[in-house]
């Protein structure tokens, strides 16, 4: 079970070994920075959960660029191994985002992943 840890709201850890520490914002991109960690696996993703329109407003839902921080990782990550991160990180975002670093927005209830960056994906196949 995925819980903000009290000394540190930036991160959120699920007990299991498994961490997703927010990292920060980028101000001209609005994308919030995580690093997923599992053991020896480190993985940097951005997250997107803006509307277009100006001033950006927060919506519901984050966009996971997934098969960016995977495919930066190298060798060692299958699909199956691809699809466990996301699901992690579906379950801390949606705990994370409910947290006090983000008590002005509206919580986050969906998460989807970009895994386009990614060349061993293949075409079409949707994260369960």
């Amino acid at each position: 079970m995925w819980q903000i840890r009290p000394d540190n709201p930036s991160i959120v850890e699920n007990g299991a070994g498994a961490s997703l520490h927010w990292i920060g914002v980028s101000s001209r991109d609005y994308l919030d920075v995580f690093d997923y960690s599992d053991g020896n696996l480190k993985v940097r993703i951005s997250a997107w959960r803006y509307a277009p329109s100006e001033p950006p407003q927060p919506v519901d839902t984050y966009t996971v660029d997934l098969g960016w921080g995977i495919g930066r990782v190298g060798q060692g990550v299958g699909l199956a191994k691809a699809e466990e991160i996301a699901a992690d990180i579906r379950e801390a975002l949606l705990v994370w985002s409910k947290g006090v670093i983000c008590n002005a927005m509206p919580p986050i209830t969906k998460v989807v992943f970009d895994m386009s960056n990614w060349p061993l994906w293949p075409v079409g196949r949707q994260l369960p």
